[in-house]
């Protein structure tokens, strides 16, 4: 069976000079491969739609200032979620992060969630050093160091809510975790709602050399279709050609790719509520900035 939805499973994630030269000279033309025929065999059962923003002006002075475009669209994504309608469906919000880091975007979670999140347990290959001392202050906090591959036996029996932020195309074998969490959700007694937040395939020219790979409806479907027969499925397009164009001119200017941020905060401040504007007045969005999935799954009980 396979593994990856990709067809090579390079990471320009590790370490090691010989590596990181030889992960640098296949890694984009590989994922430019990969990303060929994006809207090929796409599983029918997705429902595609673009990510509208409400409320930008109230919301934008909350994101980080200098945050990428991607990572200020996915704050609002969290933001915009309908947390009140998600508790009605599931009653206690347990979640599950897969690549949490540091843990600290549960802190995020429960602002944009107005506190509507009772557990939260976090998954990661790396321990974190603030990883005790968050559990200790908070008894609903938990965290779990895995080898990257096998994580089904740490995801807490009452997690109703699985989650990743800019984690799956890190995942040498995402399709490994994606079966994982099939296997969960076929076993569970109640809803197993999934939130995957990851990186379209203009990723390989505004990220490179990021990860495993980028991703695709092609690819995508590759993971929904493990989850259609009993899910509800729902992708979003996040962000477009304006934010694209802003990460380039700001985070890699020039020929040096120099991150001129700090350097101009205020304009790239600007520059970037401007084009998250006007890529949420875009109806038919070709080259999204990101991607968010989520998967509804039903219990049988």
């Amino acid at each position: 069976m396979k593994k990856s939805t990709s067809f090579h499973r390079i990471s320009a994630d590790k370490t090691g000079l010989l590596y990181k030269i030889f992960a640098r000279l296949v890694h984009t033309p590989f994922n430019f491969i990969n990303n060929l025929n994006p809207n090929k065999e796409v599983d029918k059962n997705i429902n595609i739609k673009n990510f509208k923003i409400k409320n930008l002006e109230k919301h934008y002075p909350k994101l980080e200032k200098l945050a990428s475009p991607s990572r200020k669209l996915s704050d609002l994504f969290w933001i915009n979620l309908d947390w009140k309608n998600l508790k009605n469906e599931l009653g206690e919000i347990n979640i599950c992060d897969f690549g949490c880091g540091s843990g600290n975007y549960f802190f995020k979670l429960q602002q944009y969630s107005n506190n509507c999140i009772s557990n939260y347990t976090g998954l990661d290959i790396y321990e974190h050093q603030n990883w005790k001392a968050l559990t200790a202050k908070n008894k609903n906090l938990h965290f779990y160091k895995y080898n990257g591959l096998e994580m089904l036996k740490n995801i807490p029996e009452k997690t109703n809510l699985i989650m990743s932020q800019s984690a799956i195309e890190h995942f040498s074998e995402d399709l490994t975790i994606f079966k994982q969490i099939q296997e969960f959700v076929k076993k569970s007694k109640h809803n197993v709602y999934q939130i995957h937040l990851f990186p379209s395939k203009v990723g390989v020219k505004i990220f490179p050399f990021h990860g495993v790979r980028q991703y695709t409806p092609r690819n995508i479907s590759k993971i929904t279709k493990l989850f259609s027969a009993f899910s509800d499925i729902d992708l979003y397009h996040l962000g477009g050609e304006n934010s694209n164009k802003v990460h380039l001119k700001y985070i890699r200017s020039g020929i040096l790719n120099k991150d001129v941020r700090k350097i101009k905060p205020n304009a790239y401040y600007n520059a970037c509520l401007l084009a998250l504007k006007e890529d949420g007045q875009e109806e038919n969005m070709k080259t999204p900035s990101f991607y968010t999935l989520i998967i509804k799954s039903k219990s049988n009980e």
